[in-house]
């Protein structure tokens, strides 16, 4: 698992660089470019959980279980990408701050949820 709190690059993301890449294609989808996109990530910082094939949520920080459970029951969006993952985005503020949890596709969710 990898969690991320700020506008990222693509060599710091734990995936394969073609979904890296995807990743942050997806993040800049509602700017006009990268520089409005770091700009609102500064001002209203989002969080990116990478899970893995391994993960189980009760095993997280309570903080962080209540992030992705959220990102997962109420996804605003969410997001095919390469290789096998998805992306799913939840607004977690009225300023429009959001959640990401990015998780391969076969990774069965309600093994996440309940171990």
């Amino acid at each position: 698992m990898q969690i991320i709190n700020h506008w990222p690059n693509v060599n710091e993301i734990s995936l394969p660089v073609l979904v890296a890449t995807e990743v942050i294609a997806f993040l800049g989808e509602p700017f006009t470019n990268e520089k409005e996109a770091k700009a609102f990530w500064l001002e209203c910082p989002s969080t990116i959980i990478i899970l893995n094939e391994t993960c189980v949520v009760h095993e997280l920080d309570s903080d962080l279980q209540q992030q992705v459970l959220f990102c997962i029951n109420n996804p605003e969006f969410e997001e095919v990408l390469p290789n096998g993952y998805r992306i799913l985005l939840a607004i977690v503020s009225d300023d429009g701050a959001g959640c990401y949890v990015v998780l391969p596709s076969s990774l069965d969710i309600g093994g996440v949820i309940n171990g």
